[in-house]
């Protein structure tokens, strides 16, 4: 039987990792600074070359089109310390970067339609931060929630349990609860559509044959969007809701939510896909051994050029 003290002690510890995590970002600490140069000119002599496959990883673009946040790796999987790591904005206008939450692995985020809030997540719990009163809000408590999306209707934000078999939950704002489970239990990450009603969802992702569904909340159908095989780990809707990009074996590939065949965009690396706001551009993580940034192409894969540095 745990006696009281011991439950006081547990409580206590639990608060204090929570006031920690907040002042981290509310931003009490240093700011960020990037990695060093991998330029083999600058690198001290008999130093390896600097290879990391991804660098700059789930990004999302703002709903007002302005900023997009995304999460900079630990270098080298944590084992360079010369470099720090965390939450990045970058501010489309301009190219500056602010660096929000140093030190902190972020798993994934999303906006809240007005652009005034972020749902991110930190060790597979998912919280919500206002930027107008600075504050933190933490909505999940299962310790595996991942790839939330926040609905265009602002009401709801979507979670997925990758490990518990759980699948598809909602987070109610209104309520300040999560309602429901929804959906397979085998659905992975997933995004909405426009009429807040229909989520396109990675079914089976742990498998080879993971294939893209549509799923509708309230009649609780599930159709098939495209069964093209190959490991899928991310995907994003277009803003007109006609288009989704996914992942498959770590390159993007387009299809309409209609169904049809899929088309190719990457073929150097392509993961963590978002859209603009507007649908004309799709940022991503390049994802290869030599540059794993951040990259923006147009929806047909033209116009490829590098945004992180």
């Amino acid at each position: 039987m745990l006696t009281s003290e011991f439950l006081s002690s547990y409580r206590t510890l639990r608060l204090l990792a929570l006031v920690v995590f907040c002042l981290l970002v509310a931003g009490i600490v240093e700011t960020c600074h990037k990695k060093p140069t991998d330029s083999g000119d600058e690198q001290p002599p008999g130093e390896r070359t600097w290879l990391q496959t991804q660098v700059d990883v789930a990004a999302a673009w703002s709903p007002d089109g302005s900023k997009i946040v995304y999460h900079r790796e630990p270098a080298d999987a944590g084992k360079d310390t010369s470099w720090q790591f965390g939450a990045f904005i970058h501010n489309m206008a301009t190219g500056h970067e602010t660096c929000l939450w140093p030190n902190v692995i972020f798993d994934g985020f999303t906006w809240s339609p007005d652009s005034r809030k972020l749902a991110v997540v930190q060790r597979g719990q998912v919280y919500i931060y206002d930027f107008d009163s600075d504050t933190l809000h933490r909505i999940t408590y299962r310790n595996q929630s991942y790839s939330p999306s926040w609905s265009p209707c602002g009401d709801r934000i979507v979670f997925f349990d990758r490990f518990n078999y759980v699948g598809m939950q909602i987070y109610d704002l209104s309520m300040d609860s999560v309602l429901n489970i929804v959906g397979e239990d085998r659905t992975f990450a997933g995004d909405w559509m426009p009429d807040c009603s229909t989520l396109v969802v990675i079914d089976s992702a742990r498998y080879s044959e993971g294939k893209l569904y549509a799923y509708n909340l309230y009649s609780d159908a599930l159709w098939l969007i495209s069964d093209k095989p190959g490991y899928k780990t991310s995907l994003a809707v277009s803003p007109d809701g006609k288009t989704v990009v996914f992942t498959v074996h770590y390159n993007l590939w387009t299809v309409p939510t209609s169904g049809g065949e899929p088309h190719q965009l990457t073929t150097e690396g392509g993961e963590f896909p978002d859209w603009s706001p507007d649908g004309q551009w799709i940022v991503y993580t390049k994802d290869n051994h030599l540059n794993g940034y951040l990259w923006l192409m147009r929806p047909d894969g033209s116009e490829k050029h590098q945004l992180t540095f």
